[in-house]
């Protein structure tokens, strides 16, 4: 028998407690990047709903930094109950040789 693991990073987006959605990326350098610039977008999106990629962010403000340490932490949490998680997974799955 052989295992053949899959290894992603997923950006889950959570209201009130309930999954909104689930995008996962292969757990890679290219792929990593993507979830973390999805994750931004996602956050700048829910916090001024008029923002467009490329435009001028006029949400609350966060600070690159804050950004960083929202990604670094793998979570951003508001007080409406919108929620964000950047989380790491890896499944094994058994196949018969």
């Amino acid at each position: 028998m052989n295992n053949e693991s899959l290894s992603t990073v997923n950006v889950i987006e959570l209201l009130d407690g309930s999954v909104i959605q689930v995008i996962a990326f292969f757990d890679t350098i290219e792929g990593n990047e993507k979830a973390e610039k999805l994750f931004e977008q996602l956050l700048k999106e829910h916090n001024d709903p008029d923002w467009e990629i490329g435009k001028e962010y006029t949400g609350p403000i966060f600070s690159a930094e804050d950004i960083n340490e929202f990604i670094e932490d793998g979570v951003y949490d508001d007080d409406c109950g919108y929620s964000l998680r950047l989380v790491h997974s890896s499944t094994i799955e058994k196949k018969n040789s």
